[in-house]
């Protein structure tokens, strides 16, 4: 039963784009393109806080200032452009916001859940490799931005809905290669197998209680 409810999870998580993009391509700046679009901006906020552990008042905020985006842009040609831009925002504010003062940074707290004590050399690359996703998802808005700008609808929706899933699997296989080629001496765990240990451990829903 847990087998089929990642299987269905995944499933949703890899057809949602393709729903995404073909309602934009059919229906244009229509509703239901915008409200499909803000819908999974919404559950982009909800994910992404339970796995980082936000306070309540992160995530009201947060759903509020997407609420406030959607109603204010509703009926406007520029509501559809949002939800990506908004989506990139939401996982930028998800790395972000372990950078300040007093916070451990995101990666390195995956990598002290992986592996416990962490070396000064460690710690300081898992902090650096935050910083870069969230130049990461900075640039996927800009690119966003720029796209609904300049671009026709179709294409800017092929870059915002079916061409940035690759490009996050590409930048966690790239920095994968990297941390192994940088500290070859490491244990290092597959990007598939350490989202398996999240997911185990409750990182995006309850955790598995299967041995």
């Amino acid at each position: 039963m847990r087998r089929r409810g990642v299987v269905l999870t995944v499933a949703a998580v890899l057809a949602a784009p393709l729903a995404w993009h073909a309602l934009i391509v059919a229906d244009g700046h229509g509703a239901a393109a915008t409200t499909f679009g803000w819908l999974m901006a919404i559950a982009t906020a909800l994910v992404f806080a339970r796995a980082g552990g936000a306070a309540t008042l992160e995530v009201a905020a947060v759903l509020a200032a997407v609420a406030i985006a959607w109603f204010a842009t509703a009926g406007r040609p520029i509501a559809v452009f949002l939800p990506p831009v908004a989506i990139n925002a939401l996982l930028f504010w998800f790395f972000a916001r372990t950078l300040v003062p007093g916070r451990e940074a995101l990666v390195t707290a995956i990598a002290r859940f992986v592996r416990g004590t962490l070396p000064p050399e460690v710690e300081r690359y898992t902090r650096n490799a935050t910083r870069a996703w969230c130049v990461f998802f900075a640039a996927n808005g800009v690119a966003s931005i720029a796209l609904a700008a300049f671009a026709p609808l179709a294409v800017w929706s092929f870059y915002a809905n079916l061409l940035v899933g690759p490009l996050v699997v590409a930048m966690f296989l790239a920095e994968y290669a990297y941390r192994r080629r940088r500290f070859p001496a490491y244990e290092h765990v597959p990007p598939l197998a350490l989202l398996r240990r999240l997911a185990k451990a409750g990182y995006f829903g309850p955790a598995s209680t299967s041995k």
